[in-house]
């Protein structure tokens, strides 16, 4: 048990740094203002393959309260908190059901794509404007962003050594 809540508390550490180093970077897409890499996200899809899904659900979560505390934006935790989850939860989904048929990266994209159709949702509900036409571009982000962050995630898996893995090691992971 001690072994498990070091592992979460560590991977959410680093989810945490993650996402406050990313607040610090310039804006990547200048036709799709506030869309980030989601470099903390990368922890999330690794403590998937590496953890178990409730500590990944865990990770998740209070890197998104605490990322939104450190910004300053309670709103930031109803965006964030609610497309982080499900997205999560897609990412879970195809995880248990057609991996290795759809990779990491594949994982990586789709979870990318919900949490911004997510979170444009809610901004649509918060702001009580229609910004569907704004899905698009968010759809074009979540791809670029999707792939990069699932690169990282897939080599990350790789290098970890598989004695610090705190469930079975997921089947061909090499995708």
């Amino acid at each position: 048990m001690t072994k498990k809540i070091t592992y979460t508390a560590l991977y959410t550490a680093v989810a945490v740094i993650m996402h406050y180093l990313e607040s610090l970077l310039p804006v990547l897409f200048p036709f799709a203002p506030g869309v980030k890499l989601g470099l903390a996200n990368v922890v999330s899809l690794v403590a998937l393959f590496t953890l178990s899904t409730g500590q990944a659900y865990i990770i998740t979560t209070v890197r998104c309260i605490i990322g939104a505390l450190m910004g300053g934006n309670l709103f930031a935790v109803i965006y964030s908190l609610t497309g982080g989850i499900i997205a999560l939860t897609g990412q879970v989904i195809l995880l248990k059901t057609l991996f290795p048929k759809v990779t990491t990266v594949g994982i990586s994209v789709f979870g990318s794509l919900l949490h911004n159709a997510v979170q444009l949702s809610v901004a649509s509900i918060v702001v009580w404007t229609n910004l569907i036409a704004y899905l698009p571009y968010m759809m074009l982000t979540g791809v670029v962003t999707g792939l990069l962050t699932g690169l990282t995630a897939r080599f990350t898996v790789l290098s970890i050594p598989e004695r610090f893995y705190q469930t079975n090691k997921t089947n061909n992971e090499n995708n």
